[in-house]
């Protein structure tokens, strides 16, 4: 299946469950044990807490893996690429507060959606959005680990933000490829009508 059978064809009836259940859960649990699996392996390697983002201005630990990548245990306080940082009770539950209506602004608009690759890709961002606002909840913070600074990309990152990444592609992808698409069917339709 190729992204033009993704954006051309209609989101199946009956599909909906797919989209607005499987999908976002099966993020959710990869995103959330992944966390819990590297919270585990830093407690037990560098003797940091389980509930290592609970602790307002949680250090960060570094575990180098090779040149390409290293395990940067860092919690973000703030919303994505740092901005707003700084712990605050406020600033959690407010934070929090926002993404849970975010979320439900991606259910709307999922259900409102008709083709399948627009669908799949609120579902990521859903599935994300969502494993980030558990971290929130729970720690206060969101849990990031992935670390390419040797590569010169100097912000960390965890599994939720990869799948909100890939949504906001497949969004910008369907926009443009769709739209494209909307052109020449227009072309096509206005073309016929003129010849009869």
């Amino acid at each position: 299946m190729n992204i033009r059978t993704l954006i051309d064809s209609p989101r199946k009836a009956g599909s909906l469950w797919f989209y607005l259940g499987l999908v976002p859960i099966v993020c959710v649990i990869l995103d959330q044990l992944a966390k819990w699996e590297i919270l585990k392996f830093f407690h037990a390697n560098y003797e940091t807490k389980l509930e290592h983002c609970a602790v307002p201005k949680a250090r960060y630990v570094n575990h180098e893996l090779s040149g390409l990548m290293d395990f940067t245990l860092s919690c973000n306080y703030g919303i994505s690429w740092g901005l707003l940082g700084g712990a605050s009770e406020f600033k959690r539950w407010g934070l929090a507060a926002f993404a849970i209506i975010v979320s439900l602004g991606l259910v709307w608009l999922l259900v409102k959606t008709k083709d399948r690759l627009t669908s799949l890709s609120f579902a990521l961002i859903l599935g994300g959005s969502i494993g980030n606002v558990i971290d929130r909840v729970r720690y206060g913070a969101v849990v990031d680990f992935i670390d390419f600074s040797s590569l010169k990309f100097n912000f960390i990152f965890n599994p939720a933000d990869i799948f909100i990444t890939m949504g906001v592609i497949g969004m910008l992808i369907s926009v443009f490829f769709g739209a494209e698409a909307r052109e020449a069917k227009a072309a096509k339709a206005a073309k016929k009508a003129a010849k009869k």
